[in-house]
């Protein structure tokens, strides 16, 4: 789909305005040249962003840190690590139960060995 651009402004400018403001909503900061090259369609400069270490090339790539994204990466991080904390006591609390449950085991495993010598030695 072709748009003609009534204002007077060229596909060029619209797409570098555009590629901005997505890039900024991904929080990636790449210079305004490469940009430009990419909206103009330059053979190899999208696979230089989008594929790190493309041909020795730098990655342009970086995520830029704003102080709610850390928050909000710290909370997923905290919500995540108490899920995991939370796990762990229950696989604990179960291998305690199933220790305990060895335990009786042997017991009565040594109850019935001891019951049997006995038996056989009345027998005799």
């Amino acid at each position: 789909m072709v748009r003609k651009f009534a204002l007077g402004g060229d596909l060029t400018s619209h797409a570098l305005h555009r590629f901005r403001k997505v890039l900024s909503k991904l929080n990636f900061s790449i210079p305004e040249d490469i940009v430009r090259k990419i909206a103009q369609c330059t053979p190899g400069v999208v696979e230089l962003v989008l594929i790190p270490g493309t041909k020795g090339q730098q990655n342009y790539t970086v995520p830029l840190q704003n102080d709610s994204n850390l928050r909000l990466q710290l909370a997923e991080r905290e919500q995540a690590l108490l899920a995991l904390q939370e796990t762990v006591q229950i696989l604990q609390m179960k291998v305690r139960r199933l220790e305990h449950l060895l335990h009786l085991k042997n017991v009565r495993i040594d109850d019935l060995t001891r019951r049997m010598q006995q038996g056989e030695q009345k027998r005799k």
